[in-house]
């Protein structure tokens, strides 16, 4: 590893999972385009879908 933490051998370190920047026209976007946005859409979108599950179930066993 070299000095940079971020680097080894020259290729930067990413997440494999993470939104993709290739399809990103330059960068800094912003508004709607972000890719920030788009991520944080997607990770409210499922923490909204496993409270109401949660909540569903918690409440569906303390009234059966």
């Amino acid at each position: 590893m070299t000095g940079d933490s971020l680097t080894r051998d020259n290729e930067v370190r990413h997440i494999q999972w993470a939104f993709s920047l290739d399809d990103a026209p330059t960068l800094p976007l912003t508004g709607e385009n972000h890719p920030l946005r788009q991520e944080l859409a997607k990770w409210l979108s499922w923490a909204n879908l496993v409270t109401i599950l949660l909540t569903a179930a918690v409440f569906g066993g303390w009234y059966i």
